[in-house]
């Protein structure tokens, strides 16, 4: 029995690669600042490092599900569209996409430092 082609309205393969895209960019944001931050606030970096790979990594990905949930609303609606409000909308979420990992690495590791 073939499973089908299409997940949320796109097809499999193109689902496939941008979930693995975006992923990847996540995760690595977040080990970017999360690392930078560490160096640049605390005493004992090595920690909270070892803290952001470890759990961190898992911590994030799935934290950020609900905001690649709204990147494939946006990649489904926003060439069907010339409403305003919406393309409005998602670019304001394509920021709080950007910073997401950003803001919470800092958040992670101010608080792996309160510990």
């Amino acid at each position: 029995m073939s499973q089908p082609d299409i997940i949320m309205g796109i097809h499999r393969d193109w689902f496939n690669e941008s979930a693995s895209r975006y992923a990847k960019n996540t995760i690595g944001w977040w080990l970017i600042a999360g690392i930078i931050w560490s160096f640049i606030a605390h005493n004992h970096p090595m920690l909270d490092i070892f803290l952001l790979i470890l759990p961190g990594v898992f911590v994030i990905s799935i934290l950020s599900i609900p905001l690649f949930w709204v990147r494939i609303q946006k990649y489904k609606r926003v060439p069907d569209t010339n409403n305003v409000l919406v393309l409005s909308l998602f670019t304001v979420t394509s920021i709080i996409d950007f910073l997401f990992p950003i803001v919470m690495a800092i958040v992670a590791v101010n608080l792996l430092n309160l510990w």
